[in-house]
């Protein structure tokens, strides 16, 4: 629970505590989301207000859900992005050591983006998932990418998706 130079990290503990848009604060209402884990209780506040994070966890302690609603709710504030160029690309990159994680992550963020009704595009490009390289996703611009840094490589080099409209990078 330290952040560099020791100082200790702001927690939060309860939903209410973060200011989150009001379309990802009713789904998550509506979901009984009360109170965060303990890595979610130090990302949360860091990252609504777009510091950098490293946040280290065991598996099944919501580090992911740490870092997928932050990343939700700044998608979603469309004043951030006004300047970004239309066009190919996604606003974030989720960068996983594999084709098993990226389809988990690549399910949570659509899970929350579908049953939250936020209109938000995620595209999922990994092995044993056929991407449509022309897709409206990827030329109209998608929300998120979620891949493997190779597949990524491959997207860009192949003129499919640019980095020009990339605001965050996560490494799963």
């Amino acid at each position: 629970h330290w952040l560099g130079n020791g100082r200790r990290c702001k927690m939060c503990h309860k939903m209410t505590d973060i200011d989150w848009s009001p379309t990802l604060l009713s789904y998550l209402q509506g979901k009984m989301v009360t109170y965060s884990s303990t890595i979610q209780s130090c990302m949360w506040p860091a990252l609504t207000k777009l510091q950098s994070v490293v946040g280290v966890a065991g598996k099944g302690q919501g580090e992911t859900v740490g870092w997928v609603l932050p990343l939700v709710n700044s998608l979603l504030d469309k004043e951030m992005y006004a300047g970004l160029p239309r066009g190919k690309g996604p606003r974030a990159i989720v960068l996983c050591p594999g084709h098993v994680t990226a389809g988990k992550v690549g399910e949570t963020l659509e899970t929350v983006c579908s049953e939250g009704g936020l209109g938000l595009k995620i595209v999922t490009a990994s092995r044993g998932r056929r991407v449509d390289l022309d897709s409206v996703e990827f030329v109209n611009g998608c929300e998120v990418l979620v891949s493997n840094p190779a597949r990524v490589v491959q997207l860009v080099r192949e003129g499919v998706t640019g980095l020009d409209r990339c605001c965050h990078l996560v490494v799963e």
